[in-house]
């Protein structure tokens, strides 16, 4: 049980690190503050929290716990070395941007600064090839 909490915890504060990454990277690209357009660091780490435990059932096995955490683990490091990629990416090279965060969307659906990232390169894509 308590080693159910410890991944729990970790996992969270993964997540918790990467909305506070997302929050203060990509303000070149974005113009918005993401935290005003949005809910708080807090209420979405509240609700991901509150997620987790509604998702959880009581008679889940250690090892399936243990596959999850693994899953959960790569996902997380998957999206930091996404991240650090984008940012080495110059904004003006959009097609390789769209795709490292369509990638990030694929893996975390519903995000609305991932959403609204795709949303953006691919309006930048689409100038770019109209000729604008």
């Amino acid at each position: 049980m308590t080693k159910r909490f410890a991944i729990i915890i970790v996992v969270l504060l993964g997540i918790y690190a990467l909305i506070n990454f997302f929050q203060s990277d990509d303000e070149t690209t974005s113009g918005s503050d993401t935290m005003n357009s949005s809910m708080s660091t807090d209420d979405m780490m509240n609700d991901m929290n509150d997620g987790m435990k509604d998702n959880m059932s009581n008679d889940m096995s250690d090892n399936m716990m243990d596959d999850m955490a693994d899953v959960q683990m790569s996902k997380e490091q998957e999206t930091r070395k996404l991240l650090a990629e984008l940012k080495t990416i110059p904004v003006s090279e959009f097609a390789a941007n769209k795709m490292k965060y369509e990638r990030l969307l694929e893996m975390h659906p519903g995000n609305d600064m991932f959403t609204r990232k795709v949303d953006f390169y691919s309006e930048k894509l689409a100038d770019q090839q109209a000729g604008y």
